[in-house]
């Protein structure tokens, strides 16, 4: 299996409560590098959800994100399950929870959203496209101390996972990965975001070169 089976991007940003104080929103990305799906180059011996979970645990557990995004899970729910119950929901932790799935493009393997339900809520999923494999679209709420009256901050997570390989394996996968990224800049381009502006693109991007038409 591949060693570098995690590819890892984290972010973290602050929300404006009042005046007085602030709170910190932690987003984390991973590639889950087939997550439940056993192929030539990630067989069984070598690729055991368990296995993954341990490790995911660690760092979770160090990390404590609010959002955890997936590439590479997948598409049966018993493994979205397994990697929420075994490796988020544990040692007393209760409050992870998965976002529905997408699989328009009818995949193996899919993208996926995880998040700390204390602190922000799913309130919408869309699909930006679906060549190969879907773009997906999350609409998070967070939990505002002012919920009540109406006062939060809305942001979407817009997961991709473009065609993998350069050109010395195949000569169309940068036209692929131009076509997954065109689609999803057209979708924001096209949405009404007149209120929710807040926008953060995020997972596996396959580039090999800054030439890239994607």
């Amino acid at each position: 299996m591949k060693r570098k089976f995690l590819l890892m991007a984290l972010a973290a940003f602050c929300f404006v409560k009042n005046a007085a104080s602030q709170d910190t929103i932690t987003v984390m990305q991973y590639n889950l590098l087939n997550y439940g799906n056993i192929t030539y180059y990630c067989p069984a011996d070598t690729n055991k959800a368990s296995d993954k979970n341990n490790w995911i645990r660690t760092i979770v557990n160090y990390v404590n994100p609010t959002v955890f995004t997936v590439n590479e899970m997948n598409y049966q729910a018993k493994f979205h399950d397994s990697l929420l119950n075994n490796a988020l929901n544990v040692n007393g932790i209760n409050y992870y929870r998965k976002a529905p799935s997408t699989n328009i493009a009818g995949s193996g393997l899919i993208n996926l959203l995880y998040y700390d339900s204390r602190k922000v809520e799913c309130v919408g999923r869309y699909v930006a496209q679906s060549f190969l494999r879907d773009a997906t679209v999350y609409k998070m709420m967070y939990k505002s101390p002012d919920l009540a009256d109406g006062d939060t901050i809305y942001f979407y997570c817009i997961l991709v996972h473009l065609k993998a390989g350069d050109e010395s394996y195949d000569t169309d996968n940068p036209e692929q990965r131009d076509s997954m990224a065109v689609g999803v800049m057209r979708w924001i381009d096209g949405f009404d975001r007149t209120h929710d502006k807040n926008v953060m693109i995020m997972g596996d991007f396959n580039v090999y070169t800054s030439d890239e038409p994607a």
